[in-house]
């Protein structure tokens, strides 16, 4: 059994994988066998077609049989040789098999896991970066407590111009360019929940009852993408209340469990929001370094195809889920639904293709910070991933044996040889972001405050 590498360019090898010999002929014979019982030959009752009208006719499956059972040889054989293996491609016309010498041969390609070599990494001791100021308000106060009120609010109707926390109630039209068909839907509650897009939010803020909001030959979705499908919208605003929030009172804290009067509740409101603050501070940190780290390797930061299919399937499903629940996508005809989908697939592999570069160089770095992963990342990692599908269980399968069987799924579907080296990387590039947490120093920037802390 041989591997040899025929060529290299960037992440990909070409390979040769010849293997001989008795364990060839074993696995030939099994097919063989399999395909004399049951498979169906014009002229011939099941399982009596001669050995030699087999072989003719299955020529071609026989290949891809053989080529299927030893494909699991080249990825260790590859592995072996200290490749880190995320695809592999077989050129069946590339391949052969010869029955007189009993010997299969494979061609094809290995695409592996794109690392930057650690003299090309820079040190970012001393890096600084710029975020947002994250400091507790008492308007962040104000409007927290003004929420939790939100069952006791009243609705009053409203003359003056609408605010964003107006109640509104929408008449909604949507008119396809290419074809005129139109789209209709009433549209109702506090206007900055509604989830409307951006420019058409700002149009409507500062409008009264009655008025008409138009936007013409706009993309469907807010896009770069020129070709995506093109839209009139019209957005009747057919009534607008403004919402009375009740006093806080004892008894109101006592009853929404937000303290046991009006002053504990305003303090407990504050340790909860700086938590919040604090974590949306460490979020802006990671951003503000993949944001840099992609501009730093913009040009020597390979991605992986792999990689990239990956994560842009998860992101392309979770766009069309968030289109359709905006709009009825089966109501649109058949060319502007495709050009719909081609819109959020395009999105998708922009992210998908930036998400794969960010991960490779994150495990470049924890490469040359020399981190490891041990049974302890792995349990964790585990651990996380049964926690957040629990919550998607319903209420009566949640007993002690449907949390076992959740986590032994999750661990048979992680811990196989193709998801676990997903797995791997994935702790790696946390790990990475952690380091570079603790290396790199943040200033806040007051004037970044409105426009980034909701």
């Amino acid at each position: 059994m041989a591997f040899t590498i025929t060529k290299e360019e960037g992440i990909f090898r070409d390979f040769a994988f010849d293997v001989e010999g008795k364990e060839v002929e074993q696995a030939y014979k099994t097919i063989l066998n399999e395909l004399k019982a049951n498979a169906t030959v014009d002229g011939f009752r099941r399982g009596k077609a001669p050995e030699w009208v087999i072989k003719s006719k299955f020529k071609n499956y026989i290949l891809e049989a053989l080529v299927e059972d030893f494909a699991k040889k080249v990825y260790d054989s590859a592995k072996e040789l200290g490749f880190d293996v995320m695809d592999i491609k077989i050129n069946l016309e590339k391949s052969s098999f010869s029955e007189k010498e009993m010997k299969l041969t494979m061609e094809g390609y290995i695409e592996i896991f794109p690392l930057i070599e650690a003299d090309r990494l820079k040190d970012l001791e001393g890096v600084e970066l710029e975020i947002p100021s994250f400091e507790l308000t008492d308007e962040m106060v104000d409007k927290t407590i003004k929420y939790m009120l939100e069952d006791k609010a009243t609705l009053e109707p409203k003359e003056g111009p609408i605010e964003e926390e107006d109640y509104v109630v929408i008449d909604y039209t949507v008119t396809d360019k290419q074809d005129g068909e139109k789209v209709n839907q009433k549209l109702s509650g506090v206007l900055k929940e509604l989830g409307l897009r951006e420019d058409l939010y700002k149009e409507i803020l500062g409008k009264k009852e009655q008025d008409v909001v138009k936007l013409e030959n706009v993309p469907i979705q807010e896009t770069e993408d020129e070709n995506a499908p093109r839209v009139d919208i019209e957005a009747k605003i057919e009534s607008v209340k403004k919402k009375i929030y009740p006093e806080l009172t004892d008894e109101l804290a006592k009853e929404l469990n937000l303290g046991e009067n009006v002053q504990e509740a305003i303090e407990n409101t504050k340790k909860r929001l700086q938590t919040y603050l604090e974590n949306k501070k460490e979020e802006a940190k990671v951003n503000a370094i993949t944001k840099y780290l992609l501009e730093e390797y913009k040009d020597i930061a390979e991605t992986s195809r792999t990689e990239a299919i990956r994560i842009a399937n998860v992101v392309y499903e979770e766009e069309i889920n968030r289109l359709n629940s905006m709009f009825d996508l089966n109501s649109f005809d058949e060319d502007t639904l495709k050009a719909i989908e081609k819109s959020a697939y395009d999105k998708s592999i922009r992210e998908g293709i930036t998400s794969a570069k960010t991960r490779s160089i994150l495990v470049s770095y924890a490469k040359k910070f020399g981190i490891e992963v041990s049974d302890e990342d792995i349990k964790k990692y585990i651990d996380e991933q049964v926690e957040a599908y629990k919550d998607m269980l319903p209420e009566n399968q949640r007993d002690e044996d449907s949390l076992r069987r959740l986590r032994e799924n999750i661990e048979n579907y992680f811990l196989r040889e193709d998801r676990k080296s997903v797995l791997l990387k994935d702790i790696l590039a946390s790990k990475a972001m952690d380091k570079l947490l603790e290396i790199i120093k943040f200033k806040e920037n007051s004037a970044l405050k409105e426009e980034q802390v909701e």
